[in-house]
């Protein structure tokens, strides 16, 4: 995977069936991946949503 440009982490993600807390990673204005303890790169900017 290339180097995502930003990571929202411990956001609450909602589908159709379920909700559960998660990082999400964004590049180039899309959602690239969905997942537990994203790891940024060097130029990723990181949001933490804890709580928002």
């Amino acid at each position: 995977m290339t180097e995502l440009e930003l990571i929202i982490k411990n956001g609450k993600v909602v589908t159709a069936s379920d909700t559960y807390v998660a990082d999400v990673g964004v590049k180039d204005g899309k959602i690239e991946t969905i997942g537990v303890n994203l790891s940024p790169g060097s130029g990723t900017q990181v949001i933490v949503a804890k709580g928002k």
